[in-house]
């Protein structure tokens, strides 16, 4: 059998790796990448009712949901639907990578894809559901067409077919991909000087059905409220680097080593090229949009929100760098856009960290919702870990789909409120489900209540698990070392991509009193710690506080946080309870 080796075999082979390391991780972090936040809203519905959940108009999500809802109705475990769903972006990726190189025969925009799709993500990847990323393969697939068909074809009409689908599905993806779309055609404007006609027509089409579009939303809708008026913008001008979505993207990109190298590779082969024009518009692009996302984030939002919103910074990026070594070798080409994927995944890997803890976080609300008949809780906002979770309105969701996978014959569901009177009146109907926030009725209409085939949760109503230390039934002078015992179930922690650990702890509860979560100002019991270096010395006297998760009645693993040092080295941490006084209890053994 002879074997003849293809120029292009190199590049086949690293599309199967980058296929395969993102299956991978698809499948170690599905818990991440589903069970939480958007994604496990979706994931929800989908089995919730049997069919696809297409949120804000974005079709692709049907794409993706294909594979899962499949297994659903053949009778597969959730575990399973869950897996799938997560594998089921991955496909989505490499298929545009498929298309782009077995189809169009464009190597050089197939290594820009596996280059440019993770360069700016690190959190997003546990954000699967995030259609921006997704439409920006479309934009690649989009100049993967323009450049490789030759000036004749693009003569004829049919030529025309594609392009103007890949600009009427892009409200199917996201309204920021109108941003990456034009940056695709005014490129190929730029480069190409033949096909400036056909290209111009293009982009009429463009602005037509973008003007349509525009004026066709609804002013209530939520694309429009994330757009700021002219008298916002200037008002936001002066302090737009001081904002916390200033400081989170400027202390974001100075320090994500794919993006600053890929931007390195592009300036220094760019002026080595002499492609001058080409590097100032990419640097223009990448400036602007920057600008826009300051202006259109100015209050504080989630990491994956910004994160989200950056992702299109790999393609401003990385298109143009290929563009512009395109006619160096193909293993130059390959080294480089392997390289930067390489160090793309190694800074997605190291990001699980606080989305694995807000896994962790579920689990142990769900293992403690086995001790009580209700299986329905609700909990405040003030014992909430906002540092790995940061939405509240997905809680219910998650500990409900978690059960789900974990234990699908013990249905749990917790939810999180900000004044737990705030659903009394509701929490007491027995079989009414405490969520979405926005819509607390959408599962308790008469034709819609939840699916009992996978979430039959028992009709005894909601338990709190939030009672205030104010109470006059709580005294934390009843609570000693003798009846209250705390005990590290980890003693030797390494510091990761985080300013913090979160250190599990036991606590066992031997009186016949619950002990109290929720804090208040004259009455205030939570965790806390003091570090001490490898000489003895205190570094951190007073740490910062801990609420307790939960109403404690015998036992519970309670994660505490704990933000180390910046210097590094060895330390010793002393965890214990602590009153609002300062007196520490000394109940850890």
């Amino acid at each position: 059998m002879n074997f003849q080796y293809n120029k292009n075999s190199f590049i086949h082979l690293i599309g199967i790796l980058f296929f395969l390391i993102l299956s991978f991780l698809s499948l170690l972090f599905f818990r991440e990448r589903i069970l939480q936040n958007d994604n496990v809203f979706y994931a929800f519905k989908l089995i919730q009712d049997g069919r696809f959940d297409i949120e804000h108009g974005r079709k692709i999500n049907a794409l993706t949901q294909l594979l899962p809802l499949l297994a659903l109705k053949m009778g597969f475990s959730v575990a399973t639907v869950v897996k799938l769903y997560s594998f089921s972006f991955i496909l989505l990726i490499y298929g545009f990578f498929l298309l782009i190189v077995l189809v169009f025969k464009d190597y050089n925009t197939g290594l820009a894809l596996i280059a440019s799709t993770f360069l700016v993500i690190r959190y997003t990847f546990y954000l699967p559901v995030a259609e921006f990323y997704q439409g920006c393969l479309v934009s690649l697939a989009l100049w993967s067409y323009l450049y490789n068909f030759k000036v004749r074809v693009r003569k004829k009409w049919h030529w025309y077919i594609f392009p103007i689908v890949c600009i009427l599905v892009i409200p199917w993806f996201h309204l920021l991909n109108f941003i990456t779309v034009a940056f695709v055609l005014i490129l190929f404007l730029l480069v190409d000087k033949v096909s400036i006609k056909e290209t111009i027509i293009l982009l009429f089409v463009f602005l037509a059905f973008g003007y349509y579009y525009y004026l066709s939303i609804p002013e209530t809708s939520y694309e429009m409220s994330k757009l700021p008026l002219m008298k916002d913008i200037f008002q936001r001008l002066p302090n737009l680097l001081k904002t916390e979505t200033g400081i989170y993207i400027g202390k974001f990109l100075s320090h994500h080593k794919p993006f600053l190298t890929a931007l390195a590779l592009l300036v220094i082969m760019g002026i080595w090229k002499r492609k001058f024009l080409i590097l100032l518009y990419s640097l223009f692009c990448l400036g602007v949009f920057t600008l826009f996302i300051l202006f259109t984030l100015p209050t504080f939002e989630s990491p994956f929100v910004y994160e989200n919103y950056l992702c299109c910074l790999g393609l401003l990026t990385c298109l143009p760098l290929f563009i512009i070594i395109r006619s160096t070798s193909r293993l130059v080409q390959s080294i480089i856009s392997f390289g930067l994927f390489l160090l793309s995944v190694q800074v997605m890997y190291k990001a699980h960290y606080p989305i694995t803890e807000r896994i962790n976080y579920i689990s142990r609300l769900c293992n403690y919702g086995k001790y009580f008949p209700e299986k329905r809780y609700i909990i405040e906002t003030a014992n909430y870990p906002w540092k790995v979770a940061w939405t509240t309105f997905s809680l219910p969701f998650e500990t409900l789909m978690y059960q789900a996978v974990e234990d699908s014959k013990n249905p749990i569901t917790y939810t999180v409120t900000s004044g737990i009177s705030h659903y009394d009146s509701l929490r007491k109907e027995a079989s009414f489900f405490l969520a979405p926030e926005w819509d607390i009725q959408m599962f308790n209409h008469k034709n819609r209540r939840l699916n009992e085939k996978y979430f039959k949760l028992p009709n005894l109503g909601y338990r709190c698990l939030s009672s205030s230390q104010d109470d006059s039934t709580f005294n934390e002078s009843m609570f000693t070392k003798e009846n209250i015992k705390l005990t590290l179930l980890r003693e030797t922690f390494c510091s990761g991509s985080e300013p913090f650990i979160i250190v599990p702890v036991k606590i066992r509860n031997l009186t016949q009193k619950s002990f109290h979560s929720f804090r208040t100002n004259n009455n205030s019991t939570a965790f806390s710690y003091h570090i001490k270096n490898d000489k003895g010395e205190v570094v951190v006297a007073d740490g910062e506080r801990t609420p307790i998760e939960v109403d404690v009645i015998k036992e519970y693993t309670q994660g505490v946080f704990v933000w180390y040092p910046k210097k590094k080295g060895k330390y010793l941490i002393n965890i214990d309870m602590i009153t609002e006084n300062n007196d520490i209890l000394k109940l850890c053994e």
